[in-house]
Protein backbone atom coordinates (compact mmCIF):
# COMPACT_ATOMS: atom_id res chain seq x y z
CA UNK A 1 0.00 0.00 0.00
CA UNK A 2 1.40 3.40 -0.95
CA UNK A 3 1.78 6.01 1.78
CA UNK A 4 0.13 9.43 1.73
CA UNK A 5 3.49 11.10 1.07
CA UNK A 6 3.55 9.70 -2.48
CA UNK A 7 0.30 11.46 -3.40
CA UNK A 8 1.15 15.00 -2.43
CA UNK A 9 -0.16 16.58 -5.60
CA UNK A 10 -3.60 14.90 -5.67
CA UNK A 11 -4.12 15.48 -1.98
CA UNK A 12 -3.15 19.13 -2.04
CA UNK A 13 -5.22 19.75 -5.10
CA UNK A 14 -8.36 18.21 -3.68
CA UNK A 15 -8.03 19.81 -0.25
CA UNK A 16 -7.53 23.25 -1.81
CA UNK A 17 -10.59 22.87 -4.00
CA UNK A 18 -12.75 21.35 -1.27
CA UNK A 19 -13.55 18.33 -3.43
CA UNK A 20 -12.49 14.71 -3.35
CA UNK A 21 -9.56 12.97 -5.10
CA UNK A 22 -10.24 11.04 -8.24
CA UNK A 23 -10.71 7.27 -8.24
CA UNK A 24 -7.23 6.62 -9.68
CA UNK A 25 -5.54 8.28 -6.73
CA UNK A 26 -7.76 6.40 -4.30
CA UNK A 27 -7.01 3.05 -5.85
CA UNK A 28 -3.28 3.81 -5.73
CA UNK A 29 -3.62 4.69 -2.07
CA UNK A 30 -5.80 1.77 -0.97
CA UNK A 31 -6.36 -0.66 -3.83
CA UNK A 32 -9.39 -2.88 -3.67
CA UNK A 33 -7.42 -6.11 -3.82
CA UNK A 34 -5.86 -5.38 -0.41
CA UNK A 35 -7.37 -7.07 2.65
CA UNK A 36 -9.94 -5.02 4.64
CA UNK A 37 -7.65 -5.06 7.69
CA UNK A 38 -4.70 -3.62 5.77
CA UNK A 39 -6.87 -1.04 4.06
CA UNK A 40 -8.43 -0.01 7.37
CA UNK A 41 -5.01 0.41 8.98
CA UNK A 42 -3.86 2.64 6.12
CA UNK A 43 -7.10 4.62 6.14
CA UNK A 44 -6.53 5.72 9.73
CA UNK A 45 -3.47 7.69 8.57
CA UNK A 46 -5.46 9.77 6.08
CA UNK A 47 -7.59 12.91 6.42
CA UNK A 48 -11.25 12.27 7.11
CA UNK A 49 -12.21 13.34 3.57
CA UNK A 50 -10.12 10.56 2.06
CA UNK A 51 -11.45 8.01 4.53
CA UNK A 52 -15.01 8.76 3.45
CA UNK A 53 -14.12 8.02 -0.18
CA UNK A 54 -12.51 4.64 0.47
CA UNK A 55 -15.64 2.72 1.46
CA UNK A 56 -15.04 0.28 -1.34
CA UNK A 57 -11.82 -0.88 0.37
CA UNK A 58 -12.97 -1.00 4.03
CA UNK A 59 -16.73 -0.43 4.08
CA UNK A 60 -17.34 -1.07 7.79
CA UNK A 61 -14.53 1.10 9.08
CA UNK A 62 -15.08 3.90 6.53
CA UNK A 63 -18.85 3.94 7.12
CA UNK A 64 -18.34 4.14 10.89
CA UNK A 65 -15.90 7.02 10.53
CA UNK A 66 -18.09 8.88 8.01
CA UNK A 67 -21.29 8.55 10.07
CA UNK A 68 -19.74 9.09 13.50
CA UNK A 69 -18.87 12.00 15.66
CA UNK A 70 -17.33 12.04 19.07
CA UNK A 71 -19.27 8.99 20.15
CA UNK A 72 -17.79 5.54 20.57
CA UNK A 73 -14.37 4.02 20.04
CA UNK A 74 -13.33 2.05 16.96
CA UNK A 75 -10.58 -0.54 17.24
CA UNK A 76 -8.47 -0.52 14.09
CA UNK A 77 -6.47 -3.34 12.60
CA UNK A 78 -3.28 -1.79 13.97
CA UNK A 79 -4.58 -2.05 17.55
CA UNK A 80 -5.15 1.69 18.08
CA UNK A 81 -8.36 3.49 19.05
CA UNK A 82 -10.11 6.26 17.23
CA UNK A 83 -13.21 8.26 17.96
CA UNK A 84 -15.97 7.31 15.61
CA UNK A 85 -19.57 6.15 15.55
CA UNK A 86 -21.62 4.87 18.45
CA UNK A 87 -19.92 1.48 18.39
CA UNK A 88 -18.43 0.49 21.77
CA UNK A 89 -16.27 -2.64 22.15
CA UNK A 90 -17.57 -5.47 24.30
CA UNK A 91 -14.84 -5.05 26.91
CA UNK A 92 -15.68 -1.38 27.35
CA UNK A 93 -19.38 -2.18 27.77
CA UNK A 94 -18.68 -4.80 30.45
CA UNK A 95 -16.38 -2.41 32.29
CA UNK A 96 -19.07 0.26 32.24
CA UNK A 97 -21.69 -2.14 33.56
CA UNK A 98 -19.44 -3.14 36.46
CA UNK A 99 -18.87 0.49 37.36
CA UNK A 100 -22.63 1.08 37.42
CA UNK A 101 -23.26 -1.74 39.91
CA UNK A 102 -23.78 -0.30 43.36
CA UNK A 103 -22.23 -2.11 46.31
CA UNK A 104 -24.52 -3.37 49.05
CA UNK A 105 -24.30 -0.87 51.89
CA UNK A 106 -26.87 -2.29 54.32
CA UNK A 107 -28.61 -5.62 54.94
CA UNK A 108 -31.71 -6.38 56.98
CA UNK A 109 -33.11 -9.78 57.91
CA UNK A 110 -36.68 -9.92 59.19
CA UNK A 111 -37.81 -13.11 60.94
CA UNK A 112 -41.44 -13.51 61.99
CA UNK A 113 -42.39 -16.39 64.28
CA UNK A 114 -46.04 -16.86 63.45
CA UNK A 115 -47.50 -19.91 65.16
CA UNK A 116 -47.00 -23.51 66.17
CA UNK A 117 -49.36 -26.47 66.25
CA UNK A 118 -49.60 -29.68 68.30
CA UNK A 119 -46.40 -29.23 70.26
CA UNK A 120 -45.10 -31.84 72.68
CA UNK A 121 -46.55 -31.92 76.19
CA UNK A 122 -43.65 -31.02 78.45
CA UNK A 123 -45.41 -30.89 81.82
CA UNK A 124 -47.20 -34.26 81.78
CA UNK A 125 -47.95 -34.21 85.51
CA UNK A 126 -50.03 -31.04 85.36
CA UNK A 127 -53.65 -31.30 84.26
CA UNK A 128 -53.01 -34.15 81.82
CA UNK A 129 -50.01 -32.47 80.19
CA UNK A 130 -49.32 -28.99 78.88
CA UNK A 131 -46.53 -26.66 77.76
CA UNK A 132 -45.60 -23.00 78.01
CA UNK A 133 -43.76 -22.57 74.72
CA UNK A 134 -41.58 -19.78 73.39
CA UNK A 135 -39.03 -19.60 70.55
CA UNK A 136 -35.40 -18.47 70.51
CA UNK A 137 -34.04 -17.46 67.09
CA UNK A 138 -30.37 -17.92 66.22
CA UNK A 139 -28.53 -16.69 63.14
CA UNK A 140 -25.44 -18.87 63.15
CA UNK A 141 -23.97 -18.31 66.62
CA UNK A 142 -25.70 -14.95 67.08
CA UNK A 143 -28.92 -14.72 69.03
CA UNK A 144 -31.55 -12.57 67.32
CA UNK A 145 -33.98 -12.69 70.23
CA UNK A 146 -36.94 -14.64 71.53
CA UNK A 147 -40.72 -14.53 71.51
CA UNK A 148 -43.04 -14.09 74.41
CA UNK A 149 -44.14 -17.11 76.41
CA UNK A 150 -47.49 -18.61 75.42
CA UNK A 151 -48.78 -19.97 78.72
CA UNK A 152 -50.66 -23.28 78.76
CA UNK A 153 -50.89 -23.55 74.97
CA UNK A 154 -49.80 -26.41 72.70
CA UNK A 155 -50.82 -24.49 69.54
CA UNK A 156 -49.67 -20.94 70.27
CA UNK A 157 -49.88 -17.90 68.00
CA UNK A 158 -47.09 -15.33 68.35
CA UNK A 159 -46.92 -13.24 65.15
CA UNK A 160 -43.76 -11.67 66.55
CA UNK A 161 -41.02 -10.24 64.31
CA UNK A 162 -37.32 -10.14 65.12
CA UNK A 163 -34.77 -8.35 62.96
CA UNK A 164 -31.06 -8.38 62.30
CA UNK A 165 -29.17 -5.53 60.60
CA UNK A 166 -25.59 -5.28 59.45
CA UNK A 167 -23.41 -2.96 57.39
CA UNK A 168 -22.50 -4.49 54.03
CA UNK A 169 -23.75 -7.68 52.40
CA UNK A 170 -25.20 -10.27 54.78
CA UNK A 171 -24.29 -12.99 52.27
CA UNK A 172 -20.61 -12.24 52.79
CA UNK A 173 -20.89 -12.45 56.58
CA UNK A 174 -22.94 -15.65 56.68
CA UNK A 175 -22.01 -18.27 54.05
CA UNK A 176 -24.64 -20.56 52.51
CA UNK A 177 -23.62 -23.30 54.97
CA UNK A 178 -24.78 -21.22 57.94
CA UNK A 179 -28.23 -21.84 59.44
CA UNK A 180 -31.15 -19.93 60.86
CA UNK A 181 -32.36 -21.89 63.90
CA UNK A 182 -35.68 -21.72 65.72
CA UNK A 183 -35.27 -23.29 69.14
CA UNK A 184 -38.56 -24.15 70.81
CA UNK A 185 -38.52 -24.17 74.62
CA UNK A 186 -40.97 -24.83 77.45
CA UNK A 187 -40.88 -22.21 80.19
CA UNK A 188 -40.59 -23.59 83.73
CA UNK A 189 -40.79 -21.41 86.82
CA UNK A 190 -38.67 -23.45 89.21
CA UNK A 191 -36.29 -25.44 87.01
CA UNK A 192 -34.40 -25.32 83.74
CA UNK A 193 -36.55 -24.81 80.65
CA UNK A 194 -37.25 -27.95 78.65
CA UNK A 195 -36.58 -28.33 74.94
CA UNK A 196 -39.50 -28.87 72.57
CA UNK A 197 -37.33 -29.41 69.48
CA UNK A 198 -36.06 -27.04 66.81
CA UNK A 199 -36.37 -25.97 63.18
CA UNK A 200 -33.29 -25.29 61.07
CA UNK A 201 -33.22 -23.41 57.72
CA UNK A 202 -30.06 -23.12 55.65
CA UNK A 203 -28.95 -19.67 54.57
CA UNK A 204 -28.57 -21.03 51.06
CA UNK A 205 -32.34 -21.59 50.94
CA UNK A 206 -33.00 -18.10 52.30
CA UNK A 207 -30.69 -16.46 49.76
CA UNK A 208 -32.65 -18.17 46.98
CA UNK A 209 -36.21 -17.84 48.29
CA UNK A 210 -36.32 -14.97 50.80
CA UNK A 211 -34.23 -12.32 49.01
CA UNK A 212 -36.40 -9.20 48.51
CA UNK A 213 -39.53 -11.40 48.69
CA UNK A 214 -40.84 -12.93 51.94
CA UNK A 215 -40.67 -16.68 52.42
CA UNK A 216 -43.73 -18.11 54.21
CA UNK A 217 -43.30 -21.73 55.19
CA UNK A 218 -44.39 -24.31 57.73
CA UNK A 219 -41.81 -26.80 59.02
CA UNK A 220 -42.00 -29.94 61.06
CA UNK A 221 -40.33 -29.51 64.43
CA UNK A 222 -37.13 -31.56 64.40
CA UNK A 223 -35.24 -33.22 67.24
CA UNK A 224 -32.67 -31.47 69.41
CA UNK A 225 -30.05 -32.79 71.85
CA UNK A 226 -32.47 -32.64 74.78
CA UNK A 227 -35.63 -33.49 72.86
CA UNK A 228 -35.12 -36.60 70.72
CA UNK A 229 -38.84 -37.08 70.04
CA UNK A 230 -40.50 -33.76 69.27
CA UNK A 231 -43.82 -33.20 67.59
CA UNK A 232 -45.79 -30.45 65.92
CA UNK A 233 -45.10 -27.81 63.29
CA UNK A 234 -43.80 -24.24 63.25
CA UNK A 235 -44.88 -21.54 60.79
CA UNK A 236 -42.43 -18.70 60.05
CA UNK A 237 -41.87 -15.84 57.63
CA UNK A 238 -38.39 -14.66 56.57
CA UNK A 239 -37.39 -11.65 54.45
CA UNK A 240 -33.89 -10.46 53.48
CA UNK A 241 -33.44 -6.97 52.03
CA UNK A 242 -30.24 -5.50 50.53
CA UNK A 243 -29.80 -1.76 50.03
Amino acid sequence: VLSAAKLNDPLNATEASGGFPDSVALRQLAPCDESPAAAAAELMKLPLALQRCCRCCAPQEAQALADGGAGGVIHTAGGGNRKGSGFVPKDAKEEGNQMQKRPVLHSRLYVTVRRAQNLRKADVLLAGGRADPYVIVWLGAEKLGKTAVAWHDLSPVWEQTLSYECVGDLREKFPPEATLIFELKDKDRFRRDDSLGEVSISMQQLYKQALQNPLDAEYNVGPSLKCPQPRGTLCVRVLLTLQ
